[in-house]
């Protein structure tokens, strides 16, 4: 589920939840967790990040489109816990690479680092990984992009490893050269994008800790135009539809 859907969604699973239910979410951003904990407090909800190439297949299908399938998950108050160490076993007897950490928050942020600043310039950029990568000026562009969420979460007093940004580059050429991020996908086939939860909450964090942010905020903006655009038209669509 996609984070614009968190207004909506995040009441509706109410009737769901038991007395000892937790909600785990491992979308994209880092303050999903605090949404959840608004509404059904901290000891219900846990939050992580997933590292997986996938698409949807069918309406409903997500298949898994490479063999990397990694989630890393934590509780909200970052501390060690028995059903976190019982959901992390759960995940690896599934098949599924699994950790679990008391360092939520650097991890939620490390994700960060490279999902807003990948899909970011990918998007404005409308190609291939290969090619933005190989190309000069937008591997650049993603590099200080990059910069920019580091010394974002460093003012948070999020503790990034000090190799982060280079490390993430290295990662990043190890992808394959036709690979497409997912809000790319949605930005090419008209859908919603996810750009308030990536670089619109780095450009919103970067003004709370007093850190320019102009790449992220030139992004945010951009691509704020593209996903309102989206909502005018899945909302005439739906309402066509309807009579």
């Amino acid at each position: 589920m996609k984070t614009y859907n968190n207004p909506e969604a995040i009441p509706a699973i109410a009737p769901l939840m038991g007395p000892e239910s937790v909600v785990l979410t491992l979308q994209n951003g880092v303050d999903n967790g605090e949404q959840l904990s608004a509404v059904y407090g901290i000891r219900r909800v846990m939050a992580g990040v997933v590292y997986i190439e996938s698409k949807i297949k069918e309406p409903g299908v997500i298949a898994q489109a490479g063999p990397l399938c990694r989630v890393v998950f934590g509780e909200m108050d970052e501390q060690d816990s028995p059903r976190g160490h019982r959901l992390e076993e759960a995940f690896r007897q599934a098949g599924i690479e699994a950790v679990f950490t008391t360092a939520l928050r650097k991890e939620l942020w490390s994700k960060l680092v490279f999902i807003a600043s990948m899909s970011g310039v990918a998007c404005l950029a409308r190609t291939p990984i290969g090619e933005w990568m190989e190309f000069g000026p937008t591997r650049d562009i993603f590099v200080r992009a990059m910069r920019e969420v580091e010394q974002v979460a460093r003012a948070l007093g999020i503790p990034l490893e000090p190799d982060i940004v280079p490390r993430t580059l290295e990662i990043t050429y190890r992808f394959r050269k036709e690979a497409l991020s997912s809000m790319q996908v949605d930005l090419l086939q008209g859908r919603r994008l996810e750009v308030g939860a990536l670089s619109g909450a780095v450009s919103r964090f970067g003004k709370q800790a007093g850190v320019p942010t102009p790449i992220h905020d030139t992004i945010a903006a951009v691509l704020s135009l593209a996903d309102e655009q989206a909502k005018r038209r899945l909302g005439a669509t739906a309402q066509a539809t309807s009579t």
